[in-house]
């Protein structure tokens, strides 16, 4: 029998606590942070709202850290993060194996100048998001998330995470979902940074019109 490590107590060794510790751990220290009154949160997804990953899926790539590695990045949605980060608190919140968080962190950096390995949190399932959304209402009082909360397009059939976003409205998240992401185009990141303000304040969200040049873009989202 092999001596060596998993991957999983690798990564144990590498975070110093087990992983579920280790991201709610981050989670503290980022809530106990300085908040400004009227302060609203702002959480990304990573995968098809940042990254184009539903294709990877038939890629053949060798192993899930290729396959991460070689995620093309969303340039649209990439820019309208970069506007976010400057005007509000904000984190990405990704559904993904604990193992791929070095991967994670290096394409973040790679593709959006991220380097706040503090506010990359990362669960299992798109259910687990719920806890941590919840805790960063309770701490800032208003939480926008935007996030696809779609699957499957990899096997020819989208679903979505219907009870997950019936929980969102539930618990007061404000979410802007795969229409809202495939309507953000070169020619309307800029309405787009309007809308999300104007959430962040407490007025109706509203999807962005992605204009003529939507047909021409290839269909997106697909993952949690």
């Amino acid at each position: 029998m092999s001596s060596r490590p998993s991957a999983k107590h690798r990564l144990r060794g590498a975070l110093g606590l087990p992983p579920q510790l280790f991201f709610d751990a981050l989670l503290t220290r980022f809530l106990a942070g300085q908040r400004l009154p009227g302060d609203a949160v702002v959480v990304f997804d990573l995968d098809n709202t940042l990254a184009h990953t539903w294709p990877s899926f038939a890629q053949g790539h060798a192993h899930i850290w290729a396959r991460l590695a070689s995620l093309p990045p969303r340039p649209e949605m990439v820019e309208l993060f970069a506007r976010v980060r400057q005007r509000r608190p904000w984190l990405v919140l990704t559904a993904r194996e604990y193992r791929t968080w070095p991967t994670t962190l290096a394409w973040l950096r790679r593709h959006t100048g991220v380097r706040e390995s503090g506010r990359v949190i990362m669960v299992r399932s798109a259910a687990e998001k719920l806890p941590i959304l919840n805790r960063l209402r309770l701490a800032y009082g208003r939480v926008l998330l935007i996030d696809d909360m779609s699957r499957n397009h990899e096997h020819g059939e989208v679903l979505s995470y219907d009870e997950v976003m019936a929980q969102l409205a539930r618990i007061g998240i404000t979410h802007l979902g795969v229409d809202f992401i495939e309507g953000v185009t070169r020619a309307t990141v800029s309405e787009a940074e309007r809308a999300i303000e104007a959430a962040c304040q407490g007025q109706p969200a509203h999807v962005v019109d992605p204009g003529p040049d939507a047909a021409a873009r290839p269909a997106t989202s697909g993952g949690s």
